[in-house]
């Protein structure tokens, strides 16, 4: 269930803002942020006329936030400040949004989520408007599909006996420790490796908002780390045809169940582990082929043996 709802909920558009503040078409805004005098600390952000959001610091990182990566063969583990590497996260609530904010020549830069399918960018090729605010570029993350595109996968396990599924409810805070693995392609994606964990950052921020929602349990995902694999040992990506970068996701899927439950010792301390691949993924049922899946994972498979995600 955890994996299948960490893919939904990276996905699904919530209908929680009113359809006229979300453009069809990407448009061009000039940020203003105001600070309030309040004991929380809270920015006013106006993005345009009927977007402005109340941003109140974000603090996601667990102070031994590691990033992994291979060198030689041998694991490199690298650690961070974490309070200077998320001094600029802010995030609002109710519009399900996180952002990083920074200060540039006495304006401001803001990117990432500014509603449930909303993103914004500052527009490095144009330049100030006449009050000196940077442009920035607004627009819509991506339409609903007309298929299905996050899809969970059941796992056979025998049924829990009636007392022992009424002590799983009786849980009221779960803190899954979550570890992403991204492939060199995702890595090379960015021009440094501090850019994509910040991307993630923003990425785990709005998952995680979008959990408040959730009670009976609660649920806050634990972001313990990144690895970055080597295209050579991406052996796991099952792919369709030779030369294209489509794989099957299911195959795939089953790949990494054997990939992690081979490195015991590297995985045994999360409770997910969620691949994250620039390949189009596929699903085939017999001779049809649909390349829109944007994840799959095993439902209910939260520190199991097939507690990995792929998307």
């Amino acid at each position: 269930m955890l994996l299948g709802i960490i893919l939904a909920l990276s996905s699904f558009s919530l209908q929680l803002l009113h359809a006229a503040i979300l453009p069809e078409q990407p448009s061009v805004v000039y940020p203003q942020l105001f600070d309030v005098r309040d004991d929380l600390g809270t920015r006013v952000l106006r993005i345009n006329d009927r977007i402005t959001l109340n941003l109140k610091k974000s603090s996601i990182l667990p102070d031994d936030f590691v990033l992994i990566e291979e060198r030689e063969g041998v694991p490199q583990h690298t650690y961070f400040n974490v309070d200077a590497l998320q001094e600029d996260l802010y995030h609002d609530e109710k519009y399900f949004a996180s952002v990083i904010v920074t200060e540039e020549d006495g304006s401001w830069k803001v990117e990432g989520v500014v509603g449930p399918n909303l993103k914004i960018r500052p527009m490095e090729e144009m330049g100030r408007s006449s009050e000196g605010h940077y442009a920035h570029l607004l627009e819509p993350i991506e339409k609903e599909p007309d298929v299905p595109t996050v899809l969970g996968e059941p796992i056979k396990q025998a049924k829990a006996r009636p007392s022992e599924r009424e002590s799983v409810y009786d849980i009221r805070f779960i803190y899954p420790e979550v570890l992403i693995v991204v492939d060199a392609q995702f890595r090379a994606g960015f021009k440094t490796k501090r850019k994509m964990v910040i991307y993630l950052m923003i990425e785990f921020n709005v998952i995680n908002l979008r959990y408040r929602t959730v009670s009976q349990p609660e649920i806050k995902l634990l972001f313990r780390g990144i690895q970055i694999s080597k295209s050579h040992k991406e052996t796991y990506f099952k792919f369709l045809w030779s030369g294209y970068n489509v794989i099957d996701a299911m195959k795939s899927l089953n790949a990494l169940v054997d990939y992690v439950g081979e490195r015991k010792k590297r995985f045994e301390q999360y409770d997910v582990i969620f691949f994250i691949t620039m390949n189009d993924m596929a699903t085939v049922q017999g001779s049809v082929v649909e390349r829109s899946l944007q994840g799959l994972a095993f439902v209910g498979a939260a520190c199991l043996k097939t507690r990995v995600g792929l998307g």
